[in-house]
């Protein structure tokens, strides 16, 4: 889940801050799932993130699968699309 602002007082309005991140970063959903690793290999230290091209995906190592996900603006992708994007990037079905 994203994190929001405390609620703006007035009615229609958004707080000046939130304004701003919107014009910047306006994603608004996210889809998350798993992906297995080799549960012999060696673990990554780091997370990755990757700009795609309507927000970003992550990938977090854990002892048993990859926890990831993909953060995206529905004003320019419906969630199939979305989908399709995480697909095309990983060259896997998710």
């Amino acid at each position: 889940p994203l994190c929001l602002p405390p609620p703006c007082i007035g009615r229609g309005q958004l707080p000046l801050g939130v304004r701003d991140r919107i014009l910047v970063l306006p994603v608004n959903r996210a889809m998350s799932f798993w992906l297995p690793h080799d549960p012999d290999g060696d673990i990554p230290p780091y997370t990755l993130a990757r700009a795609m091209g309507s927000g970003w995906m992550w990938q977090i190592p854990t002892q048993t699968r990859m926890g990831c996900g993909y953060v995206y603006s529905d004003l320019f992708l419906t969630p199939e699309e979305a989908q399709s994007e995480v697909k095309d990037a990983l060259g896997r079905s998710i």
